[in-house]
């Protein structure tokens, strides 16, 4: 299987800055003469969309859903490892949440259990 890695900002909109500083430059270039002929910009745009479109079918290749099987074998592997003893208590999992996100967050923000 394919690992996709996309950068952080690949789904991120421009602002406003950055799409005037890209229209302030193009118009530079054009009034400097320094144009792309537009065969040359229609064959970067159709192979921009190619590769768009190959990145978003190895997203949805990754993304697909578990068949009945997949899903079975994890819930047998799952059931496996509570029998033999290989788990860990909710209440520790949940102490360990809830540690991380007082970390992160800080304390204002975490909502304590009724004792």
């Amino acid at each position: 299987m394919t690992t996709v890695t996309l950068r952080e900002d690949f789904f991120r909109p421009y602002t406003m800055e950055e799409v005037n500083a890209m229209l302030d430059e193009a118009e530079a270039d054009i009034a400097a003469g320094r144009v792309i002929p537009h065969e040359e910009v229609m064959r970067e745009i159709d192979e921009e969309f190619r590769r768009d479109e190959e990145r978003l079918r190895l997203i949805e290749e990754k993304m697909r859903p578990y068949t009945m099987e997949e899903i079975n074998a994890m819930l047998d592997r799952a059931e496996a490892d509570f029998e033999a003893g290989r788990g860990i208590p909710s209440k520790v999992v949940f102490r360990h949440l809830r540690e991380d996100l007082e970390k992160e967050l800080g304390n204002d923000y975490i909502v304590r259990e009724a004792v």
